[in-house]
């Protein structure tokens, strides 16, 4: 009998709440990009719009979902001190670098000095202040006797059942730049052109042909000295037409800035996301910033003055890779730091 009421008197134990996240769910806006995504695709197929105002649509929209993203997880943050300063402070240089480094190649500057270098020519004379610059250098392939008789085909009316495969072409160029009076230190800009059907692996078992055409080239470079200059073709394959097409762009040295300012905006929203998940909520706003950060500064450094959609979008796969792994590398590199430097502050987003 004392034994029964021992048990009816003993308690049972609640089990413990079960925390549940605040953080919106990222199917909604993940669902919306995807539509945008295959519209462009779609457009790009019609030929509706321009590449420079699609270009200006995927780089702006691409950004807008990015920075959107980053709020969509934290808003619910905001009453917090730490958290509203932080992004207070991000934020704007976020849309200001990002869209700067974006929309300064898709709507390309005005050149400074157009000219074509010739096989055997004399050096072309460039006044050029100084400063930062893009050179752009453009060629073409010389023509063949199988190029010749497609273009007659194309004019007799001709169709032929199956066109043949193009044969890989690369023809390497070398431009110099020199001060006048060898006052400077010559600068070479040297590439390769390439023209031609490869074939490449496009599954675990299927095989196909990719038509691959890198005619043109651009470099940065600045320069320390107002003086004139004198651009050189001191090498041109054979396989390449005589004439070389030659632009100067002026650029400006914010994109460099912006790279030193974004590693400190980085490693402030790593503290928000390192003090939302100690709140157990879950935020990626490091890595957002982090990938928009490194889809501009690739598309930045590779866009030429003819940049097509198919530029932008190898620079938002490469630049996002890249942007994803800084991110990892910075939560953590930096969760012990932030983990010491909360044990002495305490601060807590709960």
């Amino acid at each position: 009998m004392a034994k029964k009421s021992k048990q009816q008197t003993t308690k049972t134990k609640r089990a413990p709440a079960i925390h549940r996240s605040k953080s919106p769910s990222q199917v909604p806006p993940g669902l919306v990009y995807a539509a945008f995504a295959l519209a462009m695709v779609i457009l790009s197929y019609i030929n509706v719009l321009s590449q420079q105002t699609m270009m200006a649509l995927v780089g702006g929209v691409t950004l807008a979902y990015l920075l959107f993203i980053g709020f969509y997880q934290v808003y619910f943050k905001l009453g917090h001190k730490i958290v509203a300063i932080t992004l207070a402070v991000v934020t704007p240089l976020w849309i200001a670098g990002c869209a700067y480094m974006i929309f300064s190649n898709v709507f390309y500057p005005s050149p400074v000095f157009t000219g074509e270098l010739s096989r055997g020519q004399r050096a072309l004379d460039v006044d050029l202040p100084s400063g930062p610059y893009s050179l752009f250098v453009k060629g073409n392939f010389k023509k063949t006797v199988e190029d010749a008789s497609d273009q007659n085909d194309k004019t007799d009316g001709k169709k032929k059942a199956k066109k043949p495969r193009q044969k890989m072409q690369k023809g390497k160029f070398v431009v110099t730049m020199t001060g006048s009076g060898g006052s400077v230190k010559s600068k070479n800009f040297s590439g390769i052109l390439e023209s031609g059907d490869v074939r490449r692996k496009m599954s675990k078992k299927a095989r196909g042909i990719l038509h691959v055409e890198q005619m043109s080239s651009i470099y940065k470079f600045g320069l320390k000295d107002s003086i004139d200059y004198q651009l050189r073709l001191t090498t041109l394959e054979d396989n390449l037409e005589d004439n070389l097409k030659i632009e100067i762009y002026p650029r400006s040295y914010l994109a460099y800035a912006y790279m030193i300012l974004g590693v400190l905006c980085l490693a402030a929203l790593s503290f928000v996301d390192f003090l939302m998940k100690e709140a157990r909520e879950f935020s990626l706003f490091s890595y957002c910033f982090a990938v928009s950060v490194g889809f501009a500064f690739y598309f930045y450094m590779m866009a030429t003055p003819n940049a097509s959609l198919e530029v932008m979008v190898m620079s938002l796969v490469v630049g996002a890779a890249f942007g994803l792994a800084v991110a990892v590398g910075a939560e953590y590199g930096l969760s012990k730091p932030f983990r010491e430097y909360n044990r002495k502050k305490k601060i807590s987003l709960l």
